[in-house]
C-alpha cells in the first residue's frame, strides 16, 4: 500500500470517530466506539484485554491481531498505560494493532506478504511497516504535524517522544533510522 492509501484509511477512521485532524485521540475510548459504530454496520470490532502473563502473546508482544478472526489483544498492562500514562508507547501500540484490523483484516485488506524470514520484501509491501505508518497517520496527522517541534507534536497528540521524533524525521526529511529501524 502507499502512504496515500494509507492516509486516507486513517483519515476514514478518525471520521467514524468524529475526531478532527488537530484532536488528540484517546485510543482506549476509540476501540469502545469502534466496537459500538461498527457493531452497528455489521462488521464488528472486537478487542480483548487479556493478562499479561497470557500464553497468547509471545515473550516482547504487547498486543496482537488475529486476522482470521479481527480480534485484538491486548496486555492489561498496555491498556493500563494507554489509559493512565501521558505520552505513552502504549498509544501507539494499539493504534498499531488498529492499523492491522483496518489495513489487513476488514475487506478493504490488501494481502499479506509472506515470505522466508531470511527473505527481504519492499517496504511499502511489508505489514509492519504498513500498520506503523497508519498508526503515524492516525496519531500525528501529516497535515498538522508537518511543521510542528518533536515536542509539540508530543504534546499535542499525547505519544512517546520516540514516536513523535520518528515522526518528526520522516516529515523533514531527516534520516535517522531505516525504515527496519523503526520501533516507537
Amino acid at each position: 500500500m502507499s502512504i496515500i492509501e494509507i492516509q486516507n484509511i486513517a483519515l476514514f477512521v478518525r471520521r467514524l470517530l468524529n475526531s478532527s485532524r488537530i484532536e488528540r485521540l484517546n485510543m482506549a475510548k476509540a476501540f469502545d466506539e469502534l466496537s459500538i459504530i461498527l457493531e452497528h454496520t455489521g462488521i464488528g470490532f472486537n478487542y480483548e484485554i487479556k493478562p499479561d502473563n497470557d500464553k497468547i502473546f509471545k515473550s516482547n508482544e504487547e498486543a496482537l491481531t488475529d486476522l482470521k478472526t479481527g480480534t485484538i489483544y491486548i496486555k492489561n498492562s498496555v491498556m493500563e498505560e494507554a489509559c493512565t500514562k501521558k505520552h505513552s508507547r502504549a498509544t501507539f501500540t494499539l493504534a498499531h494493532e488498529l492499523g492491522h484490523y483496518f489495513l489487513h483484516y476488514l475487506p478493504i485488506k490488501t494481502t499479506l506478504a509472506r515470505v522466508a524470514d531470511d527473505e527481504k520484501v519492499p517496504v511499502f509491501m511489508d505489514p509492519e511497516w504498513q500498520a506503523n505508518t497508519f498508526a503515524s497517520e492516525l496519531l500525528m496527522p501529516e497535515e498538522t504535524c508537518v511543521h510542528m517541534s518533536i515536542e509539540g507534536i508530543m504534546n499535542i497528540y499525547n505519544v512517546s517522544k520516540q514516536a513523535a521524533k520518528v515522526r518528526w524525521c520522516k516529515l523533514n526529511g531527516v534520516s535517522i533510522y531505516s525504515d527496519n529501524d523503526i520501533f516507537y
